[in-house]
């Protein structure tokens, strides 16, 4: 990994909350990845990604009256954030081929034609 894509490394991109989130609920400690971003921020005060990254682990380990803080702080820095889609093989990662979304989506709509009418299409797994 190159060092601009560092967590603790100038302009790093964004984590952003979903990321976090999935750490925090999974039982990970996010102490010390909230005290590299702190150290990051405290380094380079003017790298935004930095404040609202420490701001969302601040929020998710209880400490909401300083993540509020930190998030204003992120936010004079600057308004708008986000994030940059993780493509693989031409398609969001994580997300469904669209051929299979379509597929999908037809079997739904030819099992609602077969419903009465106001019945809900059964699920498709």
């Amino acid at each position: 990994m190159s060092k601009k894509n560092e967590i603790g490394a100038e302009n790093a991109p964004l984590i952003g909350l979903a990321p976090l989130m999935r750490r925090a609920f999974a039982g990970e400690d996010l102490t010390p990845l909230g005290q590299t971003l702190l150290e990051r921020a405290q380094t380079y005060p003017n790298d935004a990604h930095a404040y609202m990254d420490f701001s969302t682990v601040l929020q998710l380990t209880g400490n909401r009256d300083d993540a509020l803080a930190v998030q204003a702080e992120a936010i004079i820095l600057q308004q708008l954030y986000s994030l940059p889609a993780n493509r693989e093989h031409g398609r969001v990662a994580g997300q469904p081929a669209v051929a299979g979304a379509v597929g999908g989506l037809r079997q739904r709509l030819a099992a609602a034609g077969d419903q009465p009418a106001g019945a809900h299409p059964p699920a498709v797994a």
